[in-house]
């Protein structure tokens, strides 16, 4: 097959994957009881909690874009205690109402914040922080990354995932940093 031929197949997926988020109001929040194209994504949004899950045993985590709170949700079970940020009120509100104090989890918040912000502002200092699929909608990205290290206690771990940024410049438009 022709290199041009291939280019306009996936030009043509790439039309039809963005009109359907567009035409159904898909948004990145993944959450299991939901349906969509971004909820296809689910297992791997659970392998990487489940996989953080390891290095947060008794620890303060702090979890920034968390959505609407399940991988959160998750760390809390072995954390001592979690703080989930998100820029977006509504995400931060179903998390509240799902896994919140409101919910039994005594030992998760959630705060709604832009993540430079709340990182700029916060006097607290993590022993884990997770960020999955965050750094590259952050424009000041090289800020973030130091005010991320800025909020690790001494020894800390940081959790960080990307996405693949080749299969997002082909099917997304290269709109990823």
């Amino acid at each position: 097959m022709p290199c041009d031929r291939i280019i306009v197949i996936v030009k043509k997926i790439k039309k039809t994957i963005m009109r359907s988020i567009a035409i159904k109001g898909q948004d990145e929040h993944v959450d299991p009881e939901k349906k969509g194209m971004f909820q296809n994504r689910f297992e791997d949004y659970h392998h990487r909690y489940t996989f953080a899950s390891r290095y947060v045993k008794g620890k303060k985590v702090l979890d920034i874009a968390c959505g609407e709170g399940y991988g959160s949700k998750l760390l809390s079970k072995k954390a001592t205690r979690v703080t989930g940020v998100d820029v977006e009120s509504e995400a931060i509100q179903v998390a509240k109402e799902k896994y919140g104090a409101k919910n039994r989890r005594k030992n998760t918040k959630f705060i709604c914040a832009d993540a430079i912000s709340f990182l700029s502002s916060s006097k607290d200092r993590f022993d884990v922080i997770v960020s999955f699929e965050t750094v590259e909608h952050v424009k000041e990205y090289k800020k973030f990354l130091t005010l991320m290290h800025e909020r690790l206690k001494p020894g800390g771990i940081l959790l960080l995932s990307t996405p693949n940024k080749k299969f997002f410049d082909v099917f997304f438009g290269g709109t990823y940093n």
